[in-house]
């Protein structure tokens, strides 16, 4: 039977080369390293109702509800607001198409931001309607109102999936 130091020199070289085995694996280990590198693009989002449906006009001024406008930017923007027609015209809602020789109100659309004094008729080309800075997640809304006069030269339409309707298009781009 082998004697205490023997056994004792047997442990003690069995761990050596444990440690030596393990000391030999982490030398020939490797590492590497990526850098990642990104650029963050100006981003600027509008979002608004797809359609407004304003209801019976009466002759005289209707104005419409609030519409609210949001906008989502990462860097300082402009939004602005025009019209694809100034005039409310004859739109037939079952093709999707303004009606060939149709009906147009008589007085041109007008706009407003919520709160401010005067309407503003609305314009084929774009009109400013805010800056802003950077937006959080959560976006800066606007608001804006409608307005459209009416008088009596102003006729009903005939075909009930006809009527009177204009595109509106907001627009929010970045100014830097």
């Amino acid at each position: 039977m082998p004697s205490c130091r023997v056994l004792l020199g047997r442990l003690l070289a069995a761990a050596l080369a444990i440690v030596f085995l393990a000391w030999a694996g982490v030398a020939h280990a490797a590492t590497a390293h990526m850098r990642i590198l990104v650029d963050i693009q100006s981003s600027v989002g509008v979002e608004v109702a797809q359609a407004y449906s304003w209801g019976n006009f009466d002759v005289g001024e209707n104005e419409s509800d609030e519409v609210e406008i949001r906008v989502r930017s990462n860097v300082p923007y402009s939004l602005t607001i025009l019209a694809d027609k100034v005039h409310l015209t004859e739109f037939d809602t079952s093709t999707l198409t303004y009606v060939s020789g149709g009906k147009t109100l008589t007085n041109v659309l007008e706009w407003q931001p919520a709160g401010a004094s005067g309407y503003t008729p609305i314009t084929a080309t774009p009109v400013l309607i805010r800056t802003g800075l950077a937006t959080t997640s959560a976006g800066d809304s606007t608001l804006v109102r409608f307005r459209q006069i009416m008088v009596y030269e102003d006729t009903p339409l005939s075909d009930p999936a006809h009527r009177y309707s204009a595109m509106i298009r907001y627009a929010a781009m970045p100014t830097v």
